[in-house]
């Protein structure tokens, strides 16, 4: 989804008696209309808001990531994963020929006992669209990125209707409860699908 969808809708959202005409317009011209450029003007730092907490709210697809060439220190290897993973954002599993094994993690820093190629399984971060244009492709994907605009709404709204801003924002908020629940009741059941499939080994 691109920046000036996102952005798109959330002016559609606000005015709702012109979504035909927002969706249609090429987005250069939505900015020569003064009521528009108001809240246009603001929303790059809010979709930049609504990224951080969907990154912290850990939604985004799981991604994989190998290890490669640690750092040797005091008997133990260490992977800096900011440097070798630019999007990472919290560590869910570590696994060496697809068995866990022992870690520490400090910062960013990935402390193990082997030196061998290990895999990290990791919630990415959502990287800010500061300086992006509003051609850039939001690299999430669309049932996420399509709740940003809510998000816009409850910040810059707030001051013209505060119930709908309100609401909206609250919409927003829902959504990702939603998605973070469908998720821990999925690794719930593949946790138990994997030791119901050990109790009959």
């Amino acid at each position: 989804m691109k920046v000036s969808d996102i952005k798109k809708g959330a002016l559609s959202l606000m005015f709702a008696n012109n979504e035909h005409d927002i969706f249609l317009a090429e987005f250069d011209t939505l900015m020569d209309n003064i009521e528009y450029a108001h809240f246009l003007v603001n929303m790059t730092d809010c979709i930049n808001r609504a990224l951080d907490i969907i990154t912290t709210k850990r939604v985004l697809p799981l991604k994989l990531a190998e290890l490669k060439t640690p750092v040797k220190k005091n008997k133990k290897y260490r992977h800096d994963l900011y440097t070798k993973v630019p999007d990472f954002y919290f560590l869910r599993t570590l696994t060496l020929d697809d068995k866990p094994i022992n870690y520490n993690l400090r910062g960013g820093m990935l402390v193990v006992d082997t030196d061998q190629d290990i895999e990290i399984e990791y919630f990415p971060r959502a990287e800010h669209i500061t300086g992006k244009g509003n051609n850039y492709e939001l690299p999430i994907p669309n049932h996420i990125a399509q709740l940003i605009p809510y998000y816009i709404k409850g910040e810059l709204y707030e001051q013209i209707e505060p119930q709908s801003a309100l609401n909206s924002r609250a919409f927003f908020d829902r959504a990702i409860k939603d998605m973070q629940d469908e998720q821990q009741q999925g690794r719930q059941q593949s946790i138990t699908k994997i030791y119901t499939m050990g109790d009959l080994q």
